[in-house]
C-alpha cells in the first residue's frame, strides 16, 4: 500500500497495538470526512477491536474496511511453533465470516475470496 500524501497512513507499527485500527479509522474520517478512510485488518486483530464497526454504523461514519482471513496470528504462531514445536493459541477460524459479522451491526459486508472479485 502506498500513500501519496504526507499524514494519510496511520499504523502503530508492527508490533503496536492490536486491534486499535477501527480508532484510527474513526479519527481519520471525523477529522477529515471529505477523504475516503480505508481500515485494513487482520482476523487477529478484528477479535480484539471488530465490535467498534457497531460504532461507526451508529454514528454514520463511513469507513471502508477490508479484513484479511488467513486463520492465524501470524506473528505468534511461527515463533510458537519455532520454540514449542506447536502452535499454542495462535489457531482462529479461517472459515469465520467477518462480512457477516459487520452486516449484523449495521455495516454493509462483502466477502471476496479472489483478487478479481474487488
Amino acid at each position: 500500500i502506498e500513500s501519496f500524501q504526507p499524514g494519510c497512513w496511520l499504523d502503530p507499527g508492527p508490533f503496536g497495538c492490536l486491534g486499535s485500527g477501527p480508532g484510527y479509522a474513526l479519527a481519520a474520517k471525523l477529522a477529515r470526512p471529505e477523504r475516503q478512510v480505508v481500515l485494513l485488518l487482520g482476523d487477529g486483530a478484528f477479535g480484539f477491536s471488530g465490535m467498534e464497526f457497531d460504532t461507526l454504523a451508529r454514528h454514520g461514519v463511513a469507513v471502508l474496511g477490508v479484513v484479511g482471513n488467513n486463520g492465524i496470528w501470524a506473528l505468534e504462531k511461527h515463533p510458537m511453533e519455532f520454540i514449542y514445536g506447536y502452535s499454542v493459541a495462535a489457531e482462529l477460524r479461517p472459515q469465520t465470516r467477518y462480512d457477516q459479522v459487520v452486516e449484523a451491526l449495521g455495516c454493509d459486508g462483502e466477502l471476496v475470496r479472489e483478487p478479481s472479485e474487488l
